[in-house]
């Protein structure tokens, strides 16, 4: 019971660390052209909300896809086909947003794949996400 409990502990401290390594990386959050402390707030939640739904898509995507995915490769591609799915989502027209949509989902499907799950499989409590 115990040791499950830690392995479990271990998987979570392992999935907030990828976390904050994600937001670090995709985030861009490096310097800011501003000196007003507001602004720069508004930047960084702006920045880490967009990587949290990046990472939200990237699951849904790995459910419908049917098939393991990198949630890493997923937030870093099709950054432009997102924002042109969700201009077209806000515009409400529905037939667009799909298209762009069946587009993210594609190169998801072809470029967005785990490329070792064999290998992830056999690590010591490794969580393939």
């Amino acid at each position: 019971m115990r040791f499950q409990f830690n392995q479990q502990g271990y998987k979570l401290r392992w999935q907030i660390e990828l976390l904050f390594k994600e937001w670090k990386s995709l985030t861009n959050l490096k310097k800011f052209n501003t000196r007003n402390p507001e602004i720069a707030e508004g930047m960084i939640w702006t920045s880490l909300i967009g990587a949290l739904l990046r990472r939200y898509l990237a699951y849904q995507a790995k459910t419908a896809l049917n098939q393991v995915v990198s949630t890493w490769q997923v937030s870093k591609l099709g950054s432009g086909l997102l924002v042109e799915f969700w201009r077209w989502f806000a515009r409400d027209n529905k037939k667009r947003a799909k298209e762009a949509w069946d587009h993210l989902l594609w190169l998801w499907r072809e470029e967005g794949v785990r490329q070792n799950t064999k290998r992830d499989a056999k690590k010591v409590g490794a969580v393939v996400v």
